[in-house]
């Protein structure tokens, strides 16, 4: 086979590019939009004059040629007789010929398609799609994608707040006014109503517009009548760029409440370990760390925040590869720095990977009570891999699934997911599909795995409303956070608001 310099510099991006650079696991990006990337043009695009010429067969190399590998040590005329050699990975032929196949394919779209076609696009759109052959997490990672996983995202610019949206009411409530930004610096606070924009008020017909007016560039100005305690209150805020805390916490009357949003920033162990001391001097009746809607991070983030509370010394989870083999296990230390008291992690659906870790591992341990509802399953650890470790100028990566992690009951929940203790009544999904859902999903390697039972159900009493309950309970003022609730009275054990029922036991076979 004639190996052209269009072959060469395609197989020259199949080289090998060394090992991960940190562990990962997170479904943060499962939906994101496919990505571009950087090659050279292979065919002129045709002229409106010219005749379509139909691409040449590729014939089928002789069985002899396809069994070989040979190494190729070779120099791109397109690079420079000064240049270094360009080192290939052993190929076959046939692999050479799907490398050809995607070039003329790539050819064939720039000179014929209707689209205006980018070759970067294209390229990157191979790779990404290549990935997600494998599982729905792998995938390739634009710039921004990458600072998103290393905790280093760049700050947004907005009013700075974080809100509940009621598009059928047109209803939209300040959860929480982030500090240093706009909103906070103007007064706003949490369970604030904004009812107009810019002196329009919010309707079900102009919701989406006004919706979107609230963001737009730094040092613009947006006006914003908010509803508090049955007064209407004007504000002009001043567009910033802001940062969404990983972690924020606060005393909701004697409990401490932490919640954490995700597993990305590596201070994040240090800042809710700060978040409970500072709590412990108000001697709490007991704590809840918020793990709803978390979908991931860093795997050891997880087993670190997991130590914090364990006084073990036994695995807390196993990460294994291919086959089953054990390639790293985490083992927690002694010392549990809560000395024991009532800890309740909240879960949902939305809670994925790092926090199925944090969640599974405190319940197989038997050191904090699940709250919530089924969460998401994915019991995957994937390796990002910056291509700038053969490709020095690049600044992407690529996303893969390596391994499979076990809690320290050695069970698997890859799609499958932790069943809380005490599951929540009346709360619906916050996720569309779990990870079962997915297209190329991983199966259990312990096969088809039933969710555990839960131990009790919890239920909102008949006469707790949204005006009955405190503002730190409120979702919107249509709805009260149930779960939460659940945790309060759990916690602090005299049910006021909610009565829990214990499921009666699963019959057992032949019984």
């Amino acid at each position: 086979m004639t190996l052209n310099s269009k072959i060469l510099r395609s197989a020259f991006l199949a080289v090998a590019l060394g090992a991960g650079v940190f562990g990962c696991a997170t479904v943060k990006d499962a939906n994101a939009e496919r990505p571009t990337m950087d090659t050279d043009t292979a065919t002129p695009a045709a002229t409106a004059t010219e005749t379509p010429v139909a691409p040449a067969p590729i014939a089928a190399p002789p069985p002899e040629e396809a069994e070989t590998a040979p190494k190729i040590i070779a120099e791109s005329p397109d690079i420079g007789p000064q240049s270094e050699p360009v080192f290939m990975i052993p190929m076959t032929m046939s692999e050479m010929t799907i490398i050809d196949l995607y070039m003329t394919i790539r050819g064939v779209l720039q000179a014929q398609s209707v689209h205006d076609v980018d070759p970067d696009q294209l390229s990157k759109g191979a790779i990404d799609g290549m990935l997600k052959t494998l599982s729905p997490h792998d995938s390739y990672l634009t710039p921004e994608q990458l600072d998103v996983l290393k905790g280093n995202e760049k700050p947004k610019t907005g009013v700075g707040v974080i809100v509940s949206v009621e598009k059928d009411i047109g209803s939209i409530r300040i959860i929480e006014a982030i500090k240093g930004g706009g909103a906070h610096k103007a007064g706003l606070q949490a369970d604030d109503q904004i009812i107009a924009i810019n002196g329009e008020t919010l309707t079900k017909n102009n919701f989406k517009t006004l919706y979107e007016s609230i963001g737009g560039p730094a040092d613009t100005t947006v006006s914003i009548r908010v509803r508090r305690d049955d007064q209407d209150l004007d504000f002009t805020i001043t567009r910033a760029p802001f940062t969404i805390p990983s972690v924020s916490s606060k005393m909701i009357g004697d409990v401490s409440y932490v919640a954490l949003r995700d597993f990305l920033h590596d201070d994040s162990p240090k800042k809710i370990q700060t978040a409970l001391t500072q709590a412990a001097k108000h001697n709490p009746a007991g704590y809840i760390i918020d793990l709803r809607s978390n979908t991931g991070g860093l795997l050891e983030q997880a087993a670190t925040l997991v130590d914090m509370f364990v006084d073990s010394t036994d695995p807390i989870l196993t990460v294994r590869k291919r086959g089953g083999h054990i390639a790293e296990t985490f083992n927690a230390t002694p010392g549990d720095m809560l000395n024991g008291k009532k800890l309740v992690v909240l879960i949902n659906d939305g809670s994925a990977s790092a926090s199925e870790i944090l969640a599974g591992a405190l319940k197989d341990f038997g050191r904090a009570t699940i709250i919530g509802t089924q969460s998401f399953g994915k019991g995957s650890v994937q390796i990002v891999l910056p291509l700038s470790v053969k490709f020095p100028d690049r600044k992407d990566a690529i996303k893969f699934t390596n391994a499979l992690y076990h809690l320290p009951s050695g069970t698997s929940i890859q799609g499958v997911g932790i069943m809380p203790d005490i599951l929540v009544e009346g709360v619906e999904d916050v996720f569309p599909e779990h990870e079962r859902d997915l297209e190329n999903t991983l199966d259990n390697p312990e096969g088809t795995t039933p969710a555990v039972q839960p131990q009790s159900t919890c239920a909102i009493n008949d006469n707790v409303t949204p005006a009955t309950v405190i503002a730190d309970a409120r979702i919107s003022t249509k709805t009260v956070d149930k779960a939460l609730l659940c945790a309060l009275d759990h916690i602090r054990g005299t049910p006021k608001q909610t009565t829990t029922t214990p499921v009666p036991p699963a019959p057992q076979p032949g019984v």
